[in-house]
């Protein structure tokens, strides 16, 4: 069984407004393609920072972690979920280090930069539900009402970016379970049936 992974944005039970508002960019050492499945470079490794350093402004009085996991822009994960993730026996991730500074309390959170390896086009299209963008082509720009997929193209992975719909990572039922045998309750696992991308 595989699941869609995410990570809802902290937002107030108040008035839905985010609780967090991340200070990064989509540029780091050259890199801007994140999501392209590739191996970055050992020429552009050499150039990212260690410690990779963000600043985060908690809002509307928060005062909690930062969010688990960012993927938009340059990725970001907590160094509790990597610490799942490679227990899990996920090997196929690149993780420089990172740190996260509440520019209101001073205080570091540890995280990582990922780059995940691997892009597999495993959409059933026969039997999902979507719509491209900009061409025919089902690459990349595919946004879905109904995900069906088929676990033959898979080959056992435990987690990968979806090639139809880049922004979707899928992880096996074990990376659900150990994140969750983590106490990690901040992550979402969407059945590929129940994930809309829009």
């Amino acid at each position: 069984m595989y699941y869609i992974m995410d990570c809802p944005l902290l937002v107030s039970e108040e008035d839905g407004g985010e609780l967090v508002e991340l200070h990064k960019h989509f540029k780091l050492a050259g890199i801007r393609r994140w999501w392209s499945g590739a191996l970055i470079s050992t020429e552009k490794k050499n150039k990212i920072p260690n410690p990779v350093e963000f600043n985060f402004d908690p809002l509307r009085g928060y005062s909690g972690s930062p969010p688990e996991m960012d993927d938009l822009g340059i990725p970001l994960m907590s160094k509790r979920l990597f610490d799942a993730l490679t227990k899990a026996g996920v090997d196929n991730i690149e993780y420089f280090p990172a740190v996260l500074k509440n520019t209101k309390t001073k205080q570091i959170y540890p995280y990582f930069v990922y780059n995940i390896v691997g892009k597999i086009s495993a959409t059933d299209l026969t039997n999902s539900e979507y719509t491209t963008f900009g061409n025919e082509s089902t690459y990349a720009s595919t946004s879905f009402n109904k995900l069906v997929l088929d676990e033959t193209k898979i080959h056992q992975l435990l987690l990968f970016r979806l090639a139809e719909d880049v922004s979707a990572i899928v992880v096996h039922e074990k990376i659900k379970t150990q994140i969750e045998d983590s106490g990690i309750n901040t992550m979402e696992f969407i059945k590929p049936e129940d994930y809309t991308q829009i």
